[in-house]
């Protein structure tokens, strides 16, 4: 089951201080590589909201998840821009580039440790 993969997410110490701030971070984390890993998997309809009942269009999840995907790519260079992503979102027919690796870490989150990741 899909919410089993969020029991390992907990807030990141810091100093010797727990920040709440850092918990949104490992969630993030914790939600990113689990639907990464059920995009490779074929599987990312395992993430649908089951309160969505008979209303969710699957197409549309699909091709939500998918952007996402794009958005949190490991390399920055390889994001769209916003305003891509209101296309990407819009245009049903717009082709969607496969993702490449995502963000496995967000606890470093400064512009100096950011750019140390990059290519």
């Amino acid at each position: 089951m899909a919410s089993e993969s969020f029991k390992g997410a907990s807030t990141i110490e810091r100093n010797g201080r727990k920040g709440s701030d850092l918990m949104v971070f490992s969630f993030a984390t914790a939600t990113n590589n689990l639907a990464w890993e059920l995009w490779q998997q074929g599987k990312a309809l395992q993430l649908e909201d089951p309160t969505l009942g008979d209303t969710c269009v699957i197409q549309q999840l699909l091709r939500t998840i998918h952007v996402a995907l794009l958005c949190v790519q490991e390399n920055t260079l390889d994001r769209p821009l916003m305003s891509d992503v209101i296309s990407m979102l819009i245009n049903d027919t717009m082709l969607l580039p496969a993702p490449t690796t995502i963000v496995k870490d967000y606890s470093c989150r400064t512009s100096l440790c950011a750019r140390k990741h990059i290519g």
